[in-house]
């Protein structure tokens, strides 16, 4: 299929997109045809330290590999952090191939294994802005062989593209629309989104461990989440936290 179809095919349906479950589906789609299996939409840290949560807008990372990255601090100083923020350009990661330089690659080792163990080896990462000037990366993960030029320029041009309707999609969400969640659950997802564990927040909050969890349990049936992360992730997008 020429180039030019594809990306017709692919932009025709932005208009369609009007909820987390139509990105979801619309990320996994463009991910299948390309080769990929994980996908991400990811808030670019600036100088305010953040946890995963607060950086995703949208991905289907392995949520293991998402522990571990905030484990080893991978989320605001790792060294895929570290090229982001130093450019604008689109650039492929791949753990196949070392990369060079000192603070690159004494950080990557590490990295480069949590890649590999979750299937993550082959990245195409697109640093893109909204119409409102705020910075974010559009990626896509998997094991596959290099892009080609034609398939790089494609998802560069649809991850521009995408970004752009993704906030405007949130924004409309956010308009008038009033969280379901109480004033409990929304203080434990806040403590959850700077990394405290239930333990802490219960510590915090002067409530016990069980309590906490079931706060957040509760939290995430209420937005259909499949874990705190989620939840998280969407009260933050709403603007409830």
């Amino acid at each position: 299929m020429p180039a030019t179809e594809i990306l017709q095919n692919v932009t025709s349906k932005f208009g369609t997109l009007e909820d987390d479950v139509d990105v979801s589906r619309f990320l996994e789609g463009v991910s299948k045809y390309y080769g990929f299996e994980f996908y991400s939409v990811a808030i670019i840290p600036q100088n305010e330290p953040r946890r995963f949560p607060q950086h995703n807008l949208a991905t289907n990372w392995p949520s293991e590999l998402i522990t571990q990255f905030e484990k080893k601090n991978l989320i605001d100083s790792g060294p895929l952090i570290s090229m982001i923020r130093s450019t604008s350009v689109p650039f492929v990661y791949n753990v196949s191939n070392k990369p060079a330089g000192g603070d690159l690659l004494s950080g990557s080792e590490s990295l480069n294994e949590l890649l590999q163990r979750y299937s993550l080896g082959y990245s195409a990462l697109f640093p893109v802005c909204d119409n409102l000037g705020n910075r974010a990366c559009v990626s896509f993960s998997g094991e596959r062989e290099d892009l080609t030029t034609a398939e790089f320029l494609e998802l560069f041009l649809i991850s521009t593209y995408f970004q752009d309707r993704m906030s405007s999609i949130n924004r409309h969400l956010a308009e008038g629309k009033e969280s379901p969640l109480s004033q409990r659950e929304l203080e434990c997802l806040r403590w959850s989104a700077e990394g405290k564990t239930s333990s802490e927040i219960s510590q915090i909050m002067s409530l016990s461990e069980h309590t906490i969890n079931y706060y957040l349990v509760s939290a995430a049936r209420k937005l259909d989440a499949v874990n705190r992360i989620q939840a998280v992730a969407q009260s933050i997008r709403e603007g409830w936290i």
